[in-house]
């Protein structure tokens, strides 16, 4: 198995410590309607009396699962990472914006008119910004930021907002983070290996895993389900009868270059859902499924980019994301380890292996302030970040996530909101819009405002900082 050996951080447990403080401060974490809802951490065993929680730090810290106490070591050089994190040592302090997109930006396949203008009064008030989705679609972040500034551009002028709205708006592809951007780094120690790609559509995923460097071992589920065509006996290969001496020679494993040392879900299967159940369990029982069922010590990753059970669409409720197929998998693959025998310490120490990505992970927004630390000017550091968005538990989590970790580093509870100095780091607070999975009457999950949409947020955040 390919393990990354980069300095570990031992943080798991004391963020939901100084989670289950900050709670005392009226920050709730459960929505109480089901659009609201989130998908638990992965690896949470039942009856072990434990937490496996492999979530990661960016840029190669990747959480590790720390035990049960609060006190365990903290190395050395994630100390220094976390410290860059809240501004070393630079002497103004501005306030930087992180934007969702699906919820905020864009209803489905419609595009907010309001868009364009709110980001060129945050570019003409000189504020760092970021894109965060926790999509994608498989495009690269090239893609994404030439589509969106077009898009954003286009809608404006059919509303009539762009002679008014500024500049031309030319959204840089490092101001675009993506569901699986922080791959790109985090995952270079599989580069060259062969890995189980999942996500649809087909073609677009596979051109973003070789945009980062994950392409020459790269095999998209599709394509292994057309190579063995027994694995999944619904879909396309339903009652289709094959040559049983073609069966026969069939390669499989290291000769077939299918020995997968990792699964990537890079996007929602959508175009075969079952089939991903399927051939994704195969291949993490065995090296060799089609010649033998489960070996033994057999225990590779699994990353997802998206822990969203539910998304806004332009349907009028939302629409389950790729939080479902993690759910999913999880249950049949835990299911099917029992069948043959598994005990539940057993299970969770396979899911233990299991990474999320995308927020409200640390992993992401620490990603996501590399972006934002490139556009500081000589002199000034980022003392306030703003995530504005739709979904209380993605979006508005993701904060007070941050806001823990700085505590915990600190050795002191998550304070509610307020002000922050240049020593503490730099205050984190969400700002939840309602054009997206957000409906009155949820949960806001400690927003520090709630807003009817992104031209709202914006101005929310300009005037409080008299800008």
């Amino acid at each position: 198995m390919l393990h990354r050996n980069p300095g570990w951080l031992y943080l798991s447990v004391a963020l939901r410590a100084a989670l289950s403080s900050s709670a005392h401060h009226g920050a709730g974490v459960v929505g109480r309607r089901a659009s609201t809802a989130a998908v638990p951490p992965i690896g949470r065993a039942t009856g072990t009396g434990r937490t496996v929680d492999f979530r990661r730090l960016g840029r190669g810290f990747p959480l590790r699962q720390m035990g049960d106490s609060v006190g365990s070591e903290i190395d050395d050089q994630a100390v220094s990472t976390a410290t860059e994190l809240r501004g070393g040592g630079a002497s103004k302090g501005i306030p930087a914006i992180l934007f969702d997109i699906d919820g905020v930006f864009k209803h489905g396949g419609a595009w907010d008119p309001q868009g364009f203008s709110a980001l060129c009064r945050v570019m003409s008030a000189g504020i760092p910004f970021a894109f965060m989705t926790n999509g994608g679609g498989g495009r690269t972040e090239v893609q994404y930021a030439t589509e969106m500034s077009e898009k954003l551009a286009k809608v404006a002028a059919g509303f009539g907002d762009r002679a008014a709205a500024g500049p031309e708006l030319s959204i840089p592809a490092q101001q675009m983070v993506l569901s699986y951007s922080p791959w790109a780094v985090d995952l270079e120690h599989l580069k060259g290996h062969p890995i189980l790609i999942v996500g649809d559509p087909a073609d677009k995923v596979m051109a973003a895993a070789r945009a980062m460097g994950l392409g020459a071992g790269c095999v998209h589920i599709s394509d292994l389900d057309a190579r063995h065509p027994l694995m999944n006996p619904f879909g396309k290969h339903e009652n289709t009868q094959f040559d049983s001496d073609a069966l026969e020679a069939e390669k499989w494993g290291a000769e077939a270059g299918e020995d997968f040392q990792a699964v990537c879900v890079f996007t929602d299967p959508s175009v075969d859902f079952f089939g991903a159940l399927q051939l994704c369990t195969d291949v993490l029982l065995s090296s060799r499924p089609g010649q033998v069922e489960a070996e033994d010590g057999r225990d590779i990753p699994v990353y997802f980019s998206n822990p969203d059970l539910l998304w806004k669409t332009q349907y009028p409720w939302a629409r389950f994301g790729q939080g479902a197929f993690r759910l999913s998998l999880e249950a049949v693959f835990s299911a099917r380890l029992k069948s043959m025998g598994a005990s539940d310490h057993a299970v969770a120490g396979r899911l233990s292996t299991w990474v999320q990505y995308g927020k409200p992970e640390v992993a992401q927004y620490h990603f996501a302030v590399r972006s934002l630390e490139e556009q500081l000017k000589p002199g000034e550091r980022i003392a306030h970040v703003y995530m504005v968005g739709d979904n209380p538990q993605s979006d508005m989590q993701g904060p007070k996530n941050m806001n823990a970790l700085q505590a915990s580093l600190q050795g002191k509870p998550a304070a509610p909101r307020g002000g922050s100095t240049e020593a503490e780091g730099p205050e984190w607070a969400g700002v939840l819009v309602r054009t997206g999975v957000y409906a009155d009457g949820d949960d806001a999950n400690g927003a520090m405002a709630v807003v009817d949409g992104v031209a709202e947020a914006v101005d929310f955040i300009l005037q409080k900082h008299g800008l």
